[in-house]
């Protein structure tokens, strides 16, 4: 397994982990999400991927194949005046796909 930056190759198979969130949140939550949707359409994920301050990384197998993600934001610190000013990485969305679950890929 390797972890690197998202790029527009991996627009198809980020959009399917994706759904399959989507599918598990419809499932428990029929009352907020709406299964059968997106989240991000293709044209917005090729702009996150360039995005420096909001970096997708994946998860891909031998060879080059995507099996998670992670949507991450960098935040600029502190939120009070008593801390010397740092930037920390936030996790926003991570998911690997079912296929792969269990194989300590998201640690």
């Amino acid at each position: 397994m390797n972890i690197r930056r998202a790029i527009d190759k991996d627009i198809p198979k980020v959009m399917d982990l994706l759904s399959q969130v989507l599918e598990l949140h419809a499932a428990i939550r029929p009352d907020i999400f709406i299964p059968g949707t997106t989240k991000y359409p293709a044209e917005e994920l090729s702009a996150m991927f360039q995005n420096e301050n909001a970096p997708v990384f994946v998860a891909v197998d031998e060879a080059d194949e995507v099996i998670g993600y992670v949507f991450c934001e960098l935040r600029k610190r502190p939120f009070t005046t008593n801390m010397i000013q740092f930037t920390s990485l936030f996790i926003d969305d991570l998911c690997v796909d079912a296929s792969q679950r269990g194989k300590h890929i998201g640690e």
